[in-house]
């Protein structure tokens, strides 16, 4: 049986066995730093001239090569991933060099700032409370997944322009591609209909990388207008949060508590956004740490 760098070694040197026009393109196996410090595999096929090329991360393709899947439908699985996403995701230099192209293509994401504070060493940014605003690119979106990459400060120096600029347009450009969608809990679990505490789930229309809307303009102060107050925002993953509306008996450190639990049972490890809890009081159009 190959050991972990056997596997990795055996995958970049057979996979393009199992892709179409195999001559015209390379296979790479890198180490990639995802959000929170997660450190994955990542098998990158393509040619030459693309930018944007999909990432297979193959950790758990070794997890069952270890468990006693066969090495050739692995590679097999592989390559149908690639045929799969291939297609939706390359972007040419040309393209990439293009700022009135890339323009419509980014978005913010909303992360832990401590848990990526060395990657945002090199990346424009900007801090909100515990959190890091970032600024990313798509090739490609909808509702089974996205294609991206993190712009770092050598990508704002291709394209001419400053980090201001960035923030500004990646902000009304997010806003535009990736609509707020703010729900009743019980909409999307009707079992919790009849609760003590009304919930809701603040996210985007994709459900990815939703929880950032809690930043859209006027979001959080129409939601206080709804309910007629002041409400607690729970982070519950880099995808959603959850809106509780303060109520005579709301304890926040019972939330934050939840939160914790949470994070540590069911949350990946990648899509953690944070253990506080925040509030929003009503009129003051911003939120804050609560605990």
């Amino acid at each position: 049986m190959l050991n972990s760098q056997e596997f990795l070694d055996y995958v970049e040197e057979h996979i393009l066995e199992y892709v179409s026009d195999p001559e015209e393109k390379k296979a790479t196996i890198r180490q990639i730093t995802k959000n929170n410090n997660i450190s994955l595999h990542g098998l990158c096929i393509g040619k030459a001239k693309e930018t944007c090329q999909p990432i297979i991360y193959v950790d758990s393709f070794f997890t069952e090569y270890q468990n006693g899947a066969d090495l050739g439908e692995l590679l097999c699985r592989m390559g149908a991933l690639y045929e799969e996403s291939g297609s939706d995701c390359p972007i040419e230099s040309d393209l990439y060099r293009d700022y009135s192209y890339m323009k419509g293509h980014l978005f913010f994401r909303l992360v832990n700032y401590e848990k990526n504070k060395k990657l945002l060493e090199d990346c424009p940014y900007e801090r909100v409370e515990d959190l890091a605003v970032t600024f990313r690119w798509f090739a490609h979106h909808d509702r089974d997944g996205m294609a991206s990459a993190l712009i770092r400060s050598q990508d704002l120096k291709l394209w001419g322009i400053t980090r201001e600029q960035l923030i500004r347009d990646a902000k009304e450009n997010t806003e535009k591609a990736f609509p707020a969608l703010l729900r009743p809990m019980e909409q999307i679990f009707p079992q919790m209909k009849g609760g003590r505490e009304k919930l809701y789930v603040l996210s985007n229309r994709e459900g990815i990388n939703g929880a950032g809307a809690v930043l859209y303009q006027g979001v959080l102060e129409r939601f206080s207008e709804q309910i007629q107050g002041g409400f607690y925002i729970l982070p519950s993953s880099i995808h959603e949060v959850l809106l509780v509306p303060e109520e005579d008996g709301s304890d926040p450190l019972a939330l934050a508590k939840l939160v914790k639990e949470v994070n540590r049972t069911v949350v990946e490890k990648d899509e953690i956004l944070s253990d506080r809890v925040y509030y929003y009081e009503k009129g003051q159009n911003l939120f804050m740490t609560k605990v």
